[in-house]
């Protein structure tokens, strides 16, 4: 299983099941003739955390960076390859999706990450 770091804080690996989805965007533009030019293409990941279970003080982990409202840096470690980092935004995420298994076990939470 691949180590994830969010601001060098080792992500729990329990329960942890993650995805990257791909997002193509084009901006589009009108020249000054009127014609429409496609100018770019802009390629973003969003990195989705999904936790089969996860402890109350990793909760609260969460929840404090994404109280710090300021982007993060995501370091990715593969066994077959180098680190790969990525600077991230944290997308909040409901507390009410949540169902507390004992006083220490949350079930069904994830977080969203994307790339900017």
């Amino acid at each position: 299983m691949n180590d994830i770091y969010l601001n060098d804080w080792l992500t729990p690996a329990a329960g942890r099941t993650p995805t990257i989805k791909r997002q193509q965007k084009e901006r589009k533009e009108r020249a000054a003739s009127g014609k429409l030019c496609i100018d770019k293409k802009i390629k973003k990941r969003t990195f989705v955390l999904t936790y089969s279970y996860i402890s109350g003080p990793d909760l609260d982990m969460f929840e404090s960076l994404l109280d710090l409202k300021t982007p993060l840096v995501m370091q990715i470690s593969h066994s077959y390859k180098a680190t790969e980092t990525y600077n991230v935004n944290m997308i909040p995420f409901e507390s009410e999706r949540l169902l507390c298994i004992d006083d220490t076990l949350w079930e069904g939470f994830t977080c969203e990450l994307e790339e900017y």
